[in-house]
């Protein structure tokens, strides 16, 4: 059962601070979506990685100072200042992701949370159609259940959220395929955890989510290098008059 109460959804207010942790990685050149860069380059998929960061902190601002507590959990190292001003942006704390793989971080996250009590709900920073309103039913729903899964359209998960332990379901998953979201649900069925799914999100990791995010949502990036790598094939210089971060 869940320690915390019932949220007050009129008022737009959660109102024992459940933990959102926005997962993402250090922009550093050459070791960000490794995809988008195979089609467009490093330089391309630098930019849209720093181009969905901003869309995702934007999205979640909502969330800021409404009874959400709201870290920034980084891959690489959360002193950058490019981390500094996201975190900053959400009021959150910087944390270090820890583990040799995306579950054992995720546990990681989560283990801090629930052993105080606290429902807590992870997202990552690639996905398009992530709102505010999304997390606060996620929160919501998690009164009820054990797991609310945030499911993608490539099999995979944009967010997770725990109002109890459940380490089974970061064990043994596929990460990177589209089997996690099925050998997600497979696990909690198998060890008896209640599990509420929202509805679908997309993300964006290759240069047709790109395409569907400019024609849908909005810019990732300057627009004249986005439309060279999109429509030439060719890899894009980072953008008039800028430098990429350098590789470490």
């Amino acid at each position: 059962m869940s320690l915390i109460p019932m949220a007050d959804w009129r008022s737009g207010m959660i109102s024992m601070s459940p933990a959102l942790a926005v997962f993402t990685r250090e922009p550093v050149y050459g070791q960000v979506k490794t995809r988008i860069a195979a089609e467009l380059g490093h330089d391309m998929a630098l930019m849209v990685h720093l181009g969905m960061v901003r869309h995702t902190l934007a999205a979640l601002q909502p969330l800021v100072g409404r009874g959400v507590v709201t870290e920034l959990w980084v891959s690489g190292d959360s002193e950058a200042v490019e981390c500094r001003h996201w975190a900053s942006a959400l009021s959150a704390r910087r944390r270090c992701q820890h583990g040799d793989d995306l579950g054992s971080a995720m546990w990681y996250c989560c283990v801090t949370h629930l052993n105080v009590g606290r429902n807590v709900i992870i997202v990552g920073t690639d996905i398009a159609n992530l709102t505010a309103d999304y997390v606060r039913e996620a929160a919501m729903m998690l009164e009820e259940v054990d797991v609310v899964l945030g499911p993608c359209e490539d099999g995979g998960y944009g967010l997770i959220g725990l109002s109890r332990p459940t380490p089974e379901l970061f064990r043994g998953i596929p990460w990177g395929t589209r089997h996690v979201y099925e050998r997600t649900l497979d696990k909690a069925e198998v060890h008896g955890y209640s599990v509420a799914s929202l509805a679908p999100l997309w993300d964006v990791d290759n240069a047709a989510d790109v395409v569907r995010f400019q024609n849908t949502v909005g810019h990732l990036g300057p627009i004249d290098s986005l439309r060279y790598a999109l429509h030439e094939g060719s890899h894009a210089p980072f953008g008039p008059g800028r430098k990429p971060l350098v590789a470490r």
